[in-house]
């Protein structure tokens, strides 16, 4: 009876767990579908072993028999799967035979691992009476950083793994992928043991669903293939954890119960009852519910495609929940209860902020991300503080980053002297990295986020600096990754300069994080700005100063015209004809009289310090050399600038301290005169940042860098030219770049306006619509930088639970498709659901070939477009005023004719097009007509017959007809009279691309020939064309092709097809594969995690196929340095190349490895730019590392090469990441002889002068 009473016991708690249920019935409805119920079979007497059990009391054998929907609630307790078993049929296996309990088990014979939670029922503490159940957390601490991205995990141990990560820990989930995350770290939950069960299980059933880890669904594939074979041959733990990917192990037992189903018979003619609303609760309580709402095996049976297995873009976003993500400030209304609402700010100013500074901080106190754009000099900074000081004040960190170290090093020190609680982290700097407040570049974070820092875990705040810095074409990438990657909790601070698309930037962040961004927008400078052109030729009865644009920003163009006129009275004074290119160099003597001539004017006019771009370096040390016959400083100014300049050498050896830069640089300085680029020794470039802090330097001459530093402003900016190299051609500066450096000019509470000059030397005056455009234009839109990288690839496939495809489609450069997802789904919602939008073609005649007729007809019109679009693009006198053409818009309407009435000059980068005077319909009643701009490629065909016509009456009559509600009777008695003539010319034959315009190109002149076989087979060899009724019925084809046409661009823009890096992101991956860098199924293997480990370079893939090849093993320490070198010399050097016998080998090798990837790359189809790595190489300072690493001072290296010192110490400290690099990489192979050689390299390079400390990292 004991029995009895535990099985009684046991009805009685299933009693109370239903009565439970039945209070959450609106919640249980929400999956229920009467079209996609499950059924059950009548209710029979149960006849599983249950009931044959030695011992079972007899009352319990009466109610199976007397009420078999009771004894199911018991059996289903005791043994769920013979519920499922006995009691489930599916609609076609209803007389499938019944299945005894002897039937071996479907279940894995291996331990599931544990869910993450459990179900927990409260109670009420006085009666205790039931109430809901609920889910209770379970993982708590019992996860790793190694198996898991969630926040609760076990948090990896102190030291440098703890700061940087590891390639072996998880990187934090980011925010807006938690539930991608989710589903696919399931099976990495699982044990060792647990694992190894699991390859045995999988050893043993072959019929196992078989995906990789990255599904790539196209627009033709409307569901997953369940029942695919593993292949013959496969890896037992790839095909283990790939099944993570897709369901869970509850989800795989289900399935494999279903597949052993589905060989019944099927059913005829059997009654169905639907599942009842109790017996859902049952399955709910054996914990299959959840899996009959996602698996739908109803439309699995049947062969149905299920629908919500079709990967679509617009899964980036829940499309309930579209919404605009950035919402605009307004920041017009001052805040005059500021003080009231923000009684204990986490940080005190000593000045009053201004509005958009004081909207920040209530949005930051909220802990909502903002993004602020605002001029140079605005106060963006205060933003950033606050941002800290509120991590300060909760204890949590924030994380500073800028885009270039230097930027770094100076809010380092900025931001310790106001918190104390700050680090630095930087690739050759480690600076208290346990601080709350650590500075970084963007590389630092990167590196932290994909590594899983557990930094990261107590990350408040991030403030991304020079936000603009996006669009650097090699280094943008890095921001959009760390965008995508940072965590939910993070609050992002966004600071910028002003650009046109902040809202748009703004709402991409928002969709991919699923927050709000406040856009925090002001066009107000604190200083004005006075633009200015100083037209100079060296004499002081010419050189004038001309306001250009006034503080009000007003174009001033009486004061262009002025300069115009000077222009021109020099150029006829000095018998000057075709007049001065302003890209041209000035002979050096003209050149230091114009420069001369100009310091004495900015003396007389108090208008010092002075900050003066040039756009190269050897021209920013030429003008140095010029200008240093000057003395601007006092007698006190240079006592300060010696003392300091002297304690700065002071920390240099002896050696070091006589270099030639030094000594030339501390000339200059003694009489106010500063160099600053590139070339310049990272120290002595500090050193003259602080001297003209300090307002010693009177004049600086730098290159469009110093632009991006920290709060540095000064009384004038100087242009020495408007036009720059970009590495490719001379261009003129665009508005953002002018609208960056113009705006260090100004002091605030100095200078009541700013003045910018923009030098015109030898009265060469630029174009006022160029001034106007780069002064007053639209400064460049943020846009996407986002590239594929092989680091990229494998750190992903590394980690498992964020694809490439996740990357991807959350990248700025896919968010005007992805944003557009909702909409595409709606419209082709509309497009395929209900009646047809077209009726078929029912004709005998037109139905054979109709549809073949539309289609050759399109190849014809696009053909016909390319021709064209070569051909009438070239100026030619054939295309003039007075030309007949002919436009034909479609299949289905009338060719038109018109007449070329203007030929506007064709801008750069952009479409020719004609201004047409097209008529309705020639020859008929109908006579009107209109002017329509026609680009050449939409033209049909220029005819040979031309008539006389002034284009500039038709342009000006067809101007009144826009305006006037009545067509004038001039316009129509115009369009009669070219009408007129034109009719008689309607049937003159075509120009020709070879004999009327001269083409010789051999592919136009085959284009030309294939489209004229084309259009006569189109008009001769298709029945359709007999047809009386044939316009009607081509239109309905038409139509319905368009239709067709429209649904498949739909249906590709919502699938990964339409992703615009998915090609080259499969190119990469065939790469990866040839070179055993990643398996078939996507599984990294250790060639992998050593290029994982090579994160500061893009030859991680070249490094890591050079550690393999042992091409750096058996070589000494300063020759790997050396090799390595070519890998971050950008540079260039006149000089000859010489370097030991052993050293060129190990160039060649390298070579060949790169040639070899390069080869690799063109096989797979990737573009030719990234094919050719081997001439990417740089081994131009080859033999200097060398000479370093072998104890030779900085002076003689220097000496021995034309590359200037500051690149060389630049190159040097990169070089020293990359050593570190391959010395963690040998650790990953285990090549304890590769780590002694790189530790010594390391040690070898690290010394003197090259590896000084900052000064603004020291006291």
């Amino acid at each position: 009876m004991e029995g009895a009473s535990s099985y009684e016991t046991m009805a009685r708690h299933f009693d109370v767990a239903l009565d439970a249920k039945r209070n959450r019935e609106e919640e249980e409805s929400q999956w229920m579908d009467p079209d996609r119920q499950p059924y059950f079979r009548q209710f029979a007497t149960p006849t599983s072993s249950i009931l044959s059990a030695p011992g079972l009391p007899t009352q319990l054998k009466e109610l199976a028999a007397k009420d078999p929907q009771t004894w199911a609630k018991i059996e289903l307790q005791l043994q769920p799967e013979n519920l499922l078993r006995e009691c489930l049929t599916l609609p076609d296996l209803q007389q499938c035979k019944l299945l005894d309990g002897e039937m071996p088990m479907l279940l894995p014979e291996w331990d599931l691992p544990p869910l993450d939670f459990e179900m927990s029922l409260d109670r009420d503490p006085f009666s205790g009476r039931p109430g809901e159940w609920h889910e209770v957390p379970t993982s708590g601490f019992e996860i790793s950083s190694h198996t898991s991205g969630a926040m609760t995990r076990d948090p990896a141990g102190m030291g440098e793994e703890f700061v940087f990560g590891s390639i072996t820990q998880m990187p934090f989930t980011p925010g807006g992928m938690e539930d991608i995350a989710d589903q696919r770290n399931r099976i990495l939950d699982l044990t060792p043991e647990e694992m190894e069960k699991g390859r045995e299980w999988v050893r043993n059933i072959k019929s196992l669903p078989h995906l990789p880890p990255d599904i790539i669904a196209d627009a033709t594939t409307d569901e997953f293939n369940f029942n695919s074979d593993l292949p013959s041959e496969f890896d037992e733990e790839i095909a283990v954890n790939g099944i993570g990917d897709l369901m869970d192990e509850r989800e795989l037992s289900l399935v494999k119960r279903l597949q052993k189903l589905g060989g019944a018979t099927e059913t005829k003619g059997k009654t169905q009852q639907p599942l009842s609303q109790e017996m859902h609760q049952l399955l709910e309580m054996a914990e299959f519910g959840d899996i009959y709402r996602e698996l739908n095996p109803e439309a699995f049976f049947e062969g149905k495609p299920r629908s919500d297995t079709f990967v679509k873009i617009s899964d980036v976003v829940d499309p309930r929940n579209v919404q605009e993500w950035a919402v605009k400030v307004d920041i017009s209304i001052p805040i005059r209860d500021f003080a009231d609402r923000m009684p204990n700010m986490a940080h005190k100013y000593p000045f009053e902020l201004d509005t958009f500074q004081k909207q920040a901080v209530l949005h930051l106190e909220n802990h909502e991300s903002v993004f602020v754009a605002a001029h140079t000099s605005a106060g963006k900074t205060v933003v950033a503080e606050y941002a800290i000081a509120l991590s300060l004040r909760a204890k949590s960190r924030c994380v500073y980053t800028s885009p270039i170290k230097a930027l770094s090093n100076q809010k380092y020190r900025d931001f310790k002297k106001t918190f104390g609680d700050v680090g630095l982290l930087t690739g050759d700097i480690q600076i208290e990295p346990n601080s709350h407040c650590l500075v970084m570049t963007t590389e630092i974070l990167r590196s932290m986020l994909y590594r899983g820092s557990e930094i990261v875990r107590d990350l408040d705040w991030v403030v991304f600096d020079e936000v603009h810095y996006i669009n650097d074409s090699e280094r943008g990438v890095v921001w959009e990754e760390i965008l995508i990657m940072l965590p939910a909790q993070v609050g992002i601070v966004m600071l910028s300069a002003t650009v046109p698309n902040a809202v748009e930037f703004a709402n991409w962040i928002g969709r991919i994080k699923q927050r709000k961004i406040y856009v925090i927008t002001t066009l107000k400078r604190p200083v004005p700005l006075e633009h200015h052109m100083y037209v100079c030729v060296g004499s002081k009865t010419i050189d004038k100063d001309l306001v250009i644009v006034n503080p009000k920003g007003e174009l001033q163009t009486k004061n262009h015209a002025e300069a115009i006129e000077i222009k021109k009275e020099y150029e006829k004074r000095n018998n000057i004809r075709m007049g001065l290119s302003n890209t041209s160099r000035l002979p050096p003597k003209q050149d230091k009289t114009v420069w001369l001539a100009f310091m004495n004017y900015i003396r007389e006019k108090d208008l010092m310090p002075v900050i003066a771009f040039v756009f190269s370096r050897n021209r920013c040390d030429e003008l140095g050399d010029m200008i240093c016959s000057l003395d601007l400083t006092t007698q006190k100014e240079k006592h300060t600038i010696k003392a300091f300049f002297h304690r700065v050498v002071a920390r240099l050896n002896d050696s070091d301290r006589e270099l030639p830069q030094i000594r030339r640089l501390e000339y200059y300085l003694e009489r106010g005169v500063g160099i600053h680029h590139s070339g310049i020794l990272p120290i002595l470039k500090e050193a003259v940042e602080m001297l003209f802090q300090e307002g010693v330097v009177k004049i600086l001459f730098a290159t469009e860098t110093f632009a991006m530093g920290v709060n540095m402003p000064a009384r004038t900016v100087v242009f020495d030219s408007t036009t720059k190299h970009d590495g490719m051609e001379f261009r003129d500066l665009r508005p953002g770049e002018y609208i960056q450096m113009s705006g260090r000019a100004g002091r605030r509470g100095l200078d009541k306006t700013g003045t910018v000059i923009i030098l015109c030397k030898m009265a060469r005056v630029p174009d006022i619509t160029k001034l106007n455009q780069m002064i007053l234009g639209v400064p460049t839109k943020l846009e996407s930088k986002f590239r594929l990288t092989y680091g990229m690839i494998l750190q992903l496939l590394r980690v498992g639970t964020i694809s490439i495809l996740d990357m991807m489609k959350r990248s700025f450069s896919e968010y005007s498709n992805t944003s557009k997802a909702p909409e595409h789904e709606a419209q082709l919602k509309k497009l395929t659901s209900g009646e047809r939008l077209t009726e078929e073609v029912a004709c005998s005649i037109c139905e054979v070939d109709i549809e073949g007729y539309y289609r050759a007809f399109k190849e014809c019109k696009k053909l016909r477009r390319e021709l064209n679009s070569a051909v009438f693009s070239l100026e030619s006198r054939l295309l003039t005023p007075g030309r007949i053409v002919t436009t034909w818009d479609d299949i289905d309407q009338a060719l038109r004719f018109g007449v070329i009435v203007s030929t506007p000059v064709r801008q750069a980068n952009s479409d020719r097009y004609f201004h047409i005077l097209e008529f309705s319909a020639l020859g008929s009643a109908d006579k009107t007509a209109h002017v329509k701009r026609v680009a050449c490629g939409d033209l049909y065909k220029v005819l040979n017959a031309i008539v006389k016509v002034q284009g500039d009456m038709v342009m000006s009559e067809a101007e009144k007809v826009k305006t006037s509600t009545k067509v004038p009777k001039s316009y129509r008695e115009l369009v009669e009279k070219i009408s007129a003539a034109v009719v008689p010319l309607m049937k003159a034959d075509p120009l020709s691309p070879g004999r009327d315009f001269g083409m010789t190109d051999f592919d136009i002149l085959d284009k030309a020939r294939d489209l004229v076989t084309r259009e006569s087979i189109l008009g001769s060899e298709f029945r359709c064309l007999r047809c009386p009724q044939f316009v009607e019925h081509i239109g309905k084809i038409r139509r319905k092709m368009e239709l067709e046409e429209e649904v498949a661009r739909l249906r590709h823009l919502l699938s990964n097809e339409s992703l615009r890096f998915l090609p080259e992101y499969q190119q990469r991956l065939q790469v990866l594969r040839t070179l055993r860098y990643v398996t078939e199924d996507n599984a990294i293997t250790l060639r992998a995690r050593v290029a994982c480990e090579v994160s500061t370079t893009e030859y991680d893939l070249l490094v890591a196929e050079c550690l393999f090849n042992n091409i750096f093993t058996d070589r000494e320490p300063a020759e790997i340095a050396a090799l390595l070198s070519g890998l971050v010399f950008q540079g260039k050097t006149n000089v000859q190349l010489l370097v030991p016998p052993s050293l060129q080998e190990g160039i060649d090798q390298m070579r060949i490895v790169a040639e070899n990837i390069g080869y690799q790359q063109r096989v797979a189809g990737m573009k030719e730019a990234t094919t050719h790595l081997a001439d990417e190489l740089n081994f131009g300072l080859t033999d200097v590392v060398y000479q370093w690493c072998m104890g030779k001072s900085f002076v003689e290296i220097a000496a021995s090469t034309d590359v200037q010192e500051g690149i060389i110490v630049r190159t040097m400290t990169r070089l020293d990441e990359v050593c570190r690099d391959v010395r963690a990489a040998a650790k990953v192979t285990g090549n304890s002889r590769l780590i002694a050689k790189m530790e010594l390299a390391a040690k070898a390079l690290k010394r003197d002068i090259a590896f000084i400390g900052s000064l603004y990292t020291t006291d």
